[in-house]
């Protein structure tokens, strides 16, 4: 009852015991870095660039006005022999006051698939996953440690719990023999009289 009563209510046991659980994290941060990785990138320039000639913008204007937009979206992802790879969708649009800059409202649009595969550095399932084996001895480690630790604890409690018996058994003797003490003296005091 003592041990069953300390498993549920016992901080320490109740903090070693998460110790694993946050150990076990490791093992999907680890695998995390394989996961798909969606990807979104914008960007606005609007330029005002002082002119020193006609030559640049081709008109009497004092300032080259060039507005740009590009997007960029798609996904990648490592593989797990070091190859990374990636579909990428790309956006883009330019407009300029300049007159040399034909046609106006000029757009452009690039769908590409890119695969990379390191041929020394990275290379290799071997080298890619060990992040995860580490990660998975020492979430095994950790319930083994989580054992001897409770194992630990519950045995200094069960040699509380005998040391108290003893100290108890002992203190009930000896009361014992206080009140044993107290009738041999009752006794002999009667006798003296």
């Amino acid at each position: 009852a003592l041990l069953h009563h300390a498993l549920h209510n016992s901080p320490l046991i109740l903090a070693i015991s998460k110790s694993p659980l946050i150990r076990q994290t490791a093992v999907g941060e680890a695998c995390g870095k394989f996961d798909p990785e969606i990807f979104v990138l914008s960007q606005f320039d609007d330029r005002y660039d002082p002119v020193g000639n006609t030559l640049t913008t081709g008109n009497s204007s004092s300032f080259l006005k060039d507005h740009l937009w590009s997007g960029d979206m798609g996904v990648r992802r490592k593989m797990q022999n070091g190859g990374s790879i990636e579909a990428r969708q790309q956006f883009g649009f330019q407009n300029s006051n300049s007159s040399f800059f034909q046609p106006q409202d000029q757009g452009t649009a690039t769908l590409s698939l890119n695969f990379a595969q390191p041929l020394m550095k990275g290379r290799g399932a071997a080298y890619n996953r060990n992040q995860i084996l580490i990660a998975q001895l020492d979430s095994t480690s950790s319930w083994d440690e989580f054992a001897s630790e409770l194992q630990d604890e519950l045995t200094q409690i069960v040699e509380a719990y005998w040391t108290l018996y003893f100290h108890r058994a002992l203190l009930l003797q000896k009361e014992n023999n206080v009140k044993r003490g107290e009738v041999v003296l009752q006794k002999l005091e009667a006798r003296s009289g």
